[in-house]
């Protein structure tokens, strides 16, 4: 008998810690690891406000992470 395998493609999704730009507090936030830029809006967990988080990645690895208010 004859199976048939199916590739799937998945993406490493990996932990990055942020402090929040109001509070100070830190959470982590889920990000793709594939090359480029991600561009997220989170909401702190302990103070509740908004605040945005810029990544690059190149090779598997972080080299920017930029927060705003």
């Amino acid at each position: 008998m004859d199976f048939l395998k199916s590739k799937q493609i998945y993406s490493k999704m990996d932990p990055l810690v942020c402090g929040c730009p109001y509070c100070g507090y830190e959470s982590e936030i889920v990000i793709d690891m594939f090359d480029g830029q991600m561009d997220l809006a989170s909401d702190c967990e302990n103070c509740c406000r908004p605040f945005y988080v810029h990544v690059l990645l190149e090779a598997g690895q972080v080299v920017e992470c930029c927060v705003q208010c």
